[in-house]
């Protein structure tokens, strides 16, 4: 059995002393006093647990894309209320569909959001939900209401099917448990209190004994590791090694969007017309600096876009501005001086895509121009904007 991660700590809580009634010029002197003023109790005194006061009518956001399915919602011994949904959305986290020879627990199927909430305090957190859990298990800690001063501690599991019970306590803290639903349990604990200058933005000093218990008694300690590390897909070796061996199959592109009816109006050649919005994009989209000038005579409205393209310049270390490779699709000519067309964009040296996006083109004074509204969108995507 392993122990488990963390020290017991038993921090400071605070306290405002209220003063009491006194003359109306001591009250406003005393009132200051008593708000800056901090109480610190002994060190063995007892960490209450929070109690809930949320309606069942009231629930936290979730936190995650897909439709989603609620399938734990219960109220601790302790008044904390746990909610878990499941969704399906199965590319969140871990690889996209169709990886190939990957282990069950490499395999995402849906994701799992689990919110606790108390009279203080809310903890949320999601965790990807695989074929099987991992061979060292599957679990993820969660936490919330250091700022409050009323921290929780929580953890949602992913179990076997021999797996009937999961049981979790805090040292100085709380204690939980429930049965598996779905293989899925989550607890909430009430944490120690935070020492006075805790970082509010970091774990509670929490130290968790989290056990599965199966059917004929037998039972596992979750190990300090695996809480530190989270699913076997973020940390297990055969997880990792299917993925630098991009031993997977990506995606298929997503089908191309319907553009806007033609108008029945054309350009006297719309072949060349064509030709030259195409070429009006790949020059706009050239690479350095020197081709700024080009690049902005072709758009219709270039206000303040220089001012965008030194910007993204100065911060953008990975040059990603010069990165630019486009892929055209179907294109529409909505009047005589107007078209619509899809185009697929690919940024830097990782390949970052963007498929099907629409942009617009305009005939002003005998020469097509890209719409600044095409261009900006793309700015977007490198870290900067346009401006209005």
């Amino acid at each position: 059995m392993s122990e488990v991660m963390g020290e017991t700590r038993h921090g400071p809580r605070v306290r405002v002393v209220v003063l009491g009634t006194l003359a109306a010029a001591v009250i406003a002197v005393g009132a200051v006093m008593a708000i800056n003023r901090w109480v610190t109790p002994s060190s063995d005194e007892a960490v209450a647990e929070p109690t809930s006061t949320v309606a069942d009518k009231i629930d936290v956001e979730l936190i995650g894309n897909g439709s989603a399915n609620k399938v734990v919602d219960r109220t601790t011994e302790a008044g904390i209320t746990v909610r878990v949904h499941l969704t399906d959305d199965a590319n969140m986290f871990g690889f996209p569909q169709g990886q190939i020879d990957a282990p069950d627990w490499c395999q995402v199927t849906s994701t799992a959001i689990v919110s606790a909430v108390s009279a203080d305090a809310v903890a949320q957190t999601q965790m990807p939900i695989t074929k099987a859990p991992g061979p060292k298990g599957s679990v993820s800690p969660f936490w919330g209401g250091q700022l409050e001063g009323s921290p929780l501690y929580g953890v949602i599991v992913q179990v076997a099917d021999d797996v009937t019970l999961v049981r979790g306590a805090i040292a100085g803290g709380g204690n939980d448990e429930m049965a598996p639903v779905k293989g899925l349990a989550a607890l909430a604990m009430a944490a120690p209190a935070p020492p006075k200058n805790a970082n509010p933005f970091e774990p509670p000093q929490a130290n968790p004994s989290i056990d599965l218990i199966r059917a004929d008694g037998s039972s596992t300690r979750v190990t300090r590791d695996a809480l530190n590390n989270g699913p076997a897909i973020w940390s297990d070796p055969e997880c990792q090694e299917v993925f630098n061996q991009e031993n997977f199959e990506p995606p298929p592109p997503p089908d191309p969007p319907k553009l806007p009816p033609a108008s029945g109006l054309t350009p006297s050649d719309p072949t060349a017309a064509t030709a030259e919005i195409h070429e009006a994009m790949l020059t706009i989209y050239d690479k350095g600096k020197l081709a700024d000038l080009n690049r902005i005579d072709l758009i219709d409205d270039p206000g303040g876009i220089q001012f965008a393209l030194d910007h993204v310049r100065e911060f953008d270390t990975d040059k990603r501005l010069d990165k630019f490779t486009l892929e055209f699709g179907d294109l529409v000519f909505l009047t005589d001086t107007e078209a619509s067309f899809l185009y697929t964009i690919t940024i830097g040296d990782q390949g970052e895509i963007y498929y099907h996006q629409f942009g617009r083109a305009r005939l002003i004074d005998g020469r097509w121009k890209i719409t600044r509204a095409t261009y900006c969108q793309d700015i977007v995507h490198v870290g900067w904007n346009c401006g209005p």
